[in-house]
């Protein structure tokens, strides 16, 4: 039994004294302040708000471990004393039946000289062990009965301690895998090839290719789908590669989704078509005289930002820099000096920027931004 002295029921820190814990839980919902503790079957618990519980102290993990050990050594009393309960009945009924064996043996000597008074012997026995039956036999019923309301007693306050028990683990449990899924997370990877692609109006094949890890060892999806932008796209259960089919100009968004081990998790890879820019020099003062298409066409880039080296076959010829009207330029200098530009015209979905001055023959290294 626990050692009730030690409890200080005079502090600000004493909450009262209540049977259980769910006395405890009603009475405070919202736990309690750090310090705070309650007193349940002699037991002082601290209010413990890491764990959100009322627990008994630092070296006990939890109220039920307190609890349960109670709920044991009432279980093994009560064996202890069914045990010694029906050694002490043994014991009786032998004793009894010794008794009536004698009482037998007497009765049968004094029959045999005096038979009415064998009889009226008998039947006041035979009265009297009816008696002491019947009477053992309600004393039995009743003691039945006492002992099969305390086992269901008994029973509906184990069963319950165990369901209080089993949601303490399932939330337990439920912790452990939420730090075990933080820790060691799904690892995704999703590459295609290729990324960037020129937009031409016609369709281009790219092939995607994913790997799914934890804890950097392969791990086999329960579940694996693809998403091209706002398509689901069918995979073959297993597979590790794929290929689409992609048109559209600017950014397509590919997601792949994935169920492994207990965990759901996606990535997204972006696939980006772009027109080509076309850069170089023509005798055209005016973009709608300008034939884009005949000037240097240059590598596929999402920006025109870069260094860039432009060859004029022919005096009096402009620069001419057209770019896609997705893009802009605001800025081209050629050895550190400014090269002043026109505004903008933009024409057939291009803009396209021209020098202010023509420029003589020669090879150029342009900046642009």
């Amino acid at each position: 039994m626990a050692d009730t002295s030690t409890i200080d029921r005079t502090s600000t820190h004493y909450k009262g004294k209540f049977a259980t814990i769910y006395e405890v839980n009603r009475k405070y919902p919202n736990g309690g302040a750090e310090g705070d503790y309650v007193e349940i079957d002699g037991w002082a618990h601290y209010w413990n708000a890491d764990r959100g519980t009322w627990t008994v102290n630092a070296e006990r993990d939890t109220y039920w471990d307190e609890k349960w050990s109670g709920i044991s050594e009432t279980a093994k009393t009560l064996q202890d004393d069914l045990e010694t309960e029906t050694k002490n009945r043994t014991e009786a009924d032998t004793a009894l039946e010794g008794k009536i064996n004698a009482e037998a043996t007497a009765r049968k000597t004094a029959d045999t000289n005096e038979a009415s008074a064998r009889e009226a012997a008998d039947t006041a026995l035979g009265k009297r062990i009816d008696d002491e039956a019947s009477a053992r036999q309600t004393a039995d019923n009743a003691e039945a009965e006492a002992r099969k309301a305390g086992d269901t007693d008994l029973g509906n306050k184990i069963t319950a301690e165990g369901t209080a028990r089993a949601a303490a683990d399932t939330t337990h449990d439920a912790r452990l895998l939420a730090l075990e899924q933080s820790e060691w997370p799904l690892q995704l990877k999703l590459t295609a090839t290729p990324e960037l692609l020129e937009y031409t109006g016609e369709a281009q094949t790219v092939t995607l290719g994913w790997t799914v890890k934890r804890r950097n060892t392969n791990v086999t999806p329960t579940a694996l789908s693809l998403r091209v932008g706002e398509q689901a796209m069918q995979v073959i259960e297993g597979a590790k590669t794929a290929t689409i089919s992609v048109n559209a100009e600017g950014n397509t968004s590919i997601t792949l989704h994935v169920e492994a081990e207990g965990m759901t998790d996606e990535t997204t890879k972006t696939v980006t078509m772009v027109r080509a820019m076309y850069f170089g020099f023509a005798a055209a003062e005016a973009a709608t005289d300008l034939d884009i298409k005949a000037l240097g066409k240059q590598p596929i880039k999402t920006t025109p930002g870069g260094s860039y080296t432009i060859s004029n076959a022919a005096d009096g010829n402009y620069l001419w820099l057209c770019v896609p009207d997705t893009m802009n330029i605001s800025k081209v200098t050629s050895g550190g000096f400014d090269v002043p530009m026109e505004a903008v015209e933009t024409t057939d979905g291009y803009k396209c920027y021209r020098s202010s001055n023509a420029i003589v023959t020669g090879t150029y290294n342009y900046q642009i931004a």
